[in-house]
This record gives structure tokens, sequence and C-alpha cells, in this order.
């Protein structure tokens, strides 16, 4: 598989740039996640809560193509309801984190936030999808 180091190396217009969900109660640490995918040249949303994501994808006419931050109960519910959206979940208490494991997120980020991490993951995540050709 080729690897990159960002999205920026292609030309990007605001209809083909991945569209991603940050999901985080903390202001500072989601602006933080935000900031970090937007240099990298994805399309941002911030929301505080699953419910407020949730609404995205009841909504928007252009479902978000990842998520991230998000905790089972989104994973969960989203799973339940067909959509295969990549899911880069929190890791939780161990409980927590089996029963995450368990509804097939694409990947689990460990605490604190390690945001070289999670960009070599969306890359992972989102690249091959976009690499594929349209019908």
């Amino acid at each position: 598989m080729e690897s990159r180091d960002s999205f920026t190396e292609e030309v990007v217009t605001a209809g083909s740039r991945p569209r991603v969900v940050v999901v985080e109660p903390d202001d500072e640490r989601r602006s933080a996640i935000a900031t970090a995918l937007r240099k990298d040249g994805y399309d941002v949303l911030e929301e505080r809560s699953a419910q407020e994501t949730l609404a995205l994808f009841a909504e928007d006419a252009r479902a978000p193509d990842a998520v991230v931050g998000a905790g089972v109960e989104l994973l969960v519910h989203l799973r339940e309801h067909g959509w295969a959206t990549p899911m880069i979940v929190r890791a939780g208490p161990a409980p927590a984190r089996a029963d995450a494991l368990r509804w097939a997120p694409d990947a689990v980020l460990d605490e604190p936030i390690d945001v070289e991490a999670l960009r070599r993951i969306m890359l992972d995540v989102l690249w091959p999808r976009r690499t594929l050709p349209s019908a």
C-alpha cells in the first residue's frame, strides 16, 4: 500500500476533501485535534456529543467520511443502523474498550491522544478508499 504524509499533496477542492467529524466534549482537546486534521486538508466538523453527531447522519446531504474521538455509544448506534463509516474511538476502561472492539471500530485511540498517531491512522483509514476508481 502506498504511504502519504497528507492529502494536501494533491489538488483538493471543498467537495473532494474527506469530511471528518471530531467528537469531543472538551473544547480545547476538540479544537487541537480539529486543527491538526484541518492542516492535513480534511474538511472538519466539530461536535461535543454523540447526539450532536447523530444529527449529521440524519440531516446532512453529505454524511461524514470518518468520525474521530467518538465513544462506544455512537459507534454502536451507527453500526446498528447500517453505517460503515470509519470510526476512530477513544480508549476507555477495559470493559468499555472490549465492548468497542466487539463493534469493529477502525482504530482505538489511547489516552492521551497522540496527534501524529492519529494523522497516520486517518491516512490508513481514508487513503485506500480515495484511490479506488469512480464508477
